[in-house]
Formats: structure tokens, C-alpha cells, sequence
């Protein structure tokens, strides 16, 4: 069996499941199992979000993810032909995950669903140094881009519609603080670096769509809204969130 179709057995599978905990239960197992479908994996699914009325995590032994600023809501919306139920955050508003013994602080990767309001000049995606820097991903007018790592997408890759980041760090070698980063919109790789510093997770903390509150250059940042966040404890390789991107039950 070829690992596409055998995630669409897990998926089939999914679908034969009865109750809510029998779905979630199989979801998980599908997410774990990406990296026994005939894909090499050094990545271990340590959380899963999937914001349906709750901020709870599906793998046992995560943190909650927390609200960052007040009025951040569950709304319906559509997503590829589906109404399902996402976490809408005003601008200047976002989430932040407690990492702390759940990845390596140098080893990770993050699967983001979303969609932001704002696609004009800079809109933090993703912070890791817990809003102490400028340093992270962003959406620049479209673009997909490591601000700190000096990379950008070749063209356009954020549109209004929901889009799907995979971004993973590792270490880089030789200087110790630099770090490997590759971020994926929707299943292809849009932009990598070697970013010297600003990309280990700081003090356990991810934060999502917030700006830095100090250091330059703050309050670049959108209203949106989030369908899914996963976490792994190391890197995803490139066929594997290309797995994930095909799998839209999975995130």
C-alpha cells in the first residue's frame, strides 16, 4: 500500500467510527501513524488542536493552548465545502502554547490552519520568542516569509481562504544558536533559512498571530481565524507535510 492511500484507509476508517470519542481517538491515531506509512519520521506528535468549541488538546498530557488578549470566539465557517466550527481572534489578539517539556526547544515542528482578515505589509504567523522579538514568520502582502532568517516566497502563497503552514526549526550546527527553518504553505515548501538566532522556543513559549509586545517593531498583526494547530516534538520531512496537506480530516 502506498503511504497516500493508506492515510485515505485511515481516513475511511475514521469516517466508520461511531461517537465523538471514537473520532477523535482515530484521528489521533491517524496523525501518529503519518510517520509509519512508509515515510521515514523523526517526528512525534505531541499536540493537537482542533478548536471545536474547546482549547484543549486530543493527545493526552498536552497544555491547553491560551487565549492571548479578551474576545477571541468560536464561530461556523466554511472550510473546502465543509461548515465546521473555528476559533475567531480579533486583531491584536492571538494564542500562545506552554512548550515547556512538551518539544525540544530546538527540535520542532508546527501545522497551522488559518486565515487572516489582513494580508497587507507584515502579519505575524508565528513567534517563538515569547513576543520578545522581531524574529518569526510572517504573511507579507501575500507573501510567506522568515523575517530573521532573510527568506520569502517566490510569489504570492496567502490568499482570504484558509491556508494550511507547516513550519519546522532544527539545529542548524556549528553556531550553537543558529537554526534549520523551513516553512510549507499547503503541502509545498515556500521559504527556508538559517536563521542565527530568535527561532528556538524561548522560555517554552509559541505564540500564534500576536505581535511582539517589546522590541521593534510591534503590532504587526491581522484578525483571523484558526481551524487547527498541531505540534511534534522534531522535524517533519517534506513528504510528510505534503501527507498532511493532501488529509484534510487531519488538520
Amino acid at each position: 500500500m502506498t503511504p497516500t492511500s493508506c492515510a485515505r484507509a485511515l481516513c475511511n476508517r475514521i469516517g466508520r467510527v461511531r461517537g465523538v470519542r471514537g473520532i477523535v481517538g482515530a484521528l489521533i491515531a491517524a496523525l501518529i501513524a503519518l510517520g509509519a506509512t512508509g515515510v521515514a519520521s523523526a517526528a512525534t506528535l505531541k499536540a493537537s488542536y482542533q478548536l471545536r468549541g474547546t482549547l484543549s488538546s486530543d493527545v493526552p498530557g498536552a497544555p491547553d493552548l491560551t487565549s492571548l488578549g479578551a474576545g477571541n470566539s468560536f464561530i461556523s465557517e466554511e472550510i473546502d465545502g465543509v461548515s465546521r466550527q473555528v476559533l475567531a481572534f480579533p486583531k491584536g489578539n492571538g494564542l500562545a502554547l506552554n512548550t515547556t517539556g512538551l518539544v525540544d526547544p530546538r527540535s520542532y515542528s508546527v501545522v497551522v490552519l488559518f486565515r487572516l482578515a489582513e494580508l497587507g505589509g507584515y502579519r505575524r504567523i508565528l513567534d517563538f520568542s515569547d513576543s520578545t522579538s522581531d524574529d518569526g514568520f510572517y504573511n507579507f502582502s501575500g507573501k510567506a516569509v522568515i523575517y530573521g532568517g532573510g527568506a520569502a516566497s517566490r510569489g504570492v502563497v496567502f490568499g482570504e481562504s484558509y491556508a494550511q503552514v507547516t513550519f519546522t526549526s532544527t539545529p542548524a550546527g556549528g553556531d550553537s544558536a543558529a537554526q534549520r527553518v523551513v516553512a510549507y504553505v499547503d503541502g509545498s515548501q515556500a521559504a527556508s533559512a538559517t536563521a542565527p538566532e530568535g527561532f528556538q522556543l524561548a522560555a517554552g513559549a509559541l505564540r500564534l498571530f500576536q505581535d511582539n509586545t517589546s522590541g521593534p517593531a510591534g503590532g504587526e498583526e491581522s484578525a483571523g481565524a484558526v481551524a487547527c494547530v498541531l505540534v511534534y516534538d522534531g522535524a517533519l520531512s517534506a513528504a510528510e507535510v505534503e501527507q498532511l496537506a493532501a488529509e484534510p480530516t487531519l488538520c
